[in-house]
């Protein structure tokens, strides 16, 4: 039976956010002193992937226990992810961008979450709705559908990303299914709705916390947007493929 250090390792990925990385700062350090008091062992790992100057004098400026920052030359927010992965010594893993916010008792009511579960191997949590905010172009709010609900179809990942990236689950399955690196230049993106797709198909359940919010910042220019303008699609997966056995599970 592996040992872990930690029950919880926060993972914030940023790049070149500079002072918004601040509040998204705030938002872990929030979350991992109520999971103290609570009683659970939380490390924060900041990632800083491809940072301009500002972004990293702010990140490593800030010191605080059981902290790291770690800085990587990806310029790929999945392989950002993977490396977080590799050096985490939490049990679990929860990962949050640089210029977004949890609800300030995710870590907690995550980790209660995930260990009332069957399968808490195989359990992907999510939390029941996103805010969105900034430079907004869809509905401010977006709610998540758990994979065992009877409204939810596999089939629908094929055109749309029923979970965003911001997800807890344990270590071992981030490390089971790495998320793949973008190829926009040859048109393919979306690592995490890749990830959501080759995990739902693994058998793994995407499950919801309830009562939790996260916020995420809409930005005039973002990976997402670049992606959609350069025309890309999600990277392919079993569930892209129309003789996968689930599809036709699906349809009945």
């Amino acid at each position: 039976m592996t040992h872990y250090e930690f029950d919880i390792t926060a993972v914030i990925n940023v790049h070149r956010e500079g002072y918004i990385a601040l509040p998204a700062l705030r938002s872990v350090l929030a979350n991992v002193e109520r999971a103290k008091v609570a009683g659970l062992r939380v490390e924060t790992i900041i990632i800083l992937d491809n940072p301009d100057d500002l972004t990293r004098n702010l990140m490593t400026s800030n010191r605080f226990e059981n902290m790291r920052c770690i800085e990587t030359p990806h310029a790929d927010l999945g392989m950002a992810r993977n490396t977080a992965v590799s050096l985490a010594l939490g049990e679990d893993i929860a990962f949050l961008d640089g210029d977004d916010l949890w609800s300030r008792s995710w870590l907690l009511n995550a980790r209660a979450f995930l260990l009332k579960q069957d399968r808490p191997e195989q359990s992907i949590l999510h939390p029941s709705f996103n805010y969105m905010f900034g430079a907004l172009g869809q509905s401010p709010v977006f709610f998540h559908i758990p994979s065992n609900s009877p409204n939810f179809s596999p089939d629908s990942l094929r055109t749309e990303n029923n979970w965003t990236a911001l997800s807890y689950a344990r270590k071992s399955t981030y490390l089971e299914f790495p998320y793949e690196a973008n190829r926009t230049v040859e048109g393919w993106g979306y690592e995490d709705w890749n990830w959501n797709m080759r995990t739902l198909a693994a058998g793994f359940e995407h499950l919801i916390v309830p009562e939790t919010c996260h916020f995420i910042r809409q930005k005039a220019r973002s990976m997402v947007r670049e992606m959609g303008a350069n025309q890309c699609w999600v990277l392919p997966t079993d569930i892209s493929r129309y003789d996968w056995p689930g599809y036709q599970q699906a349809e009945t």
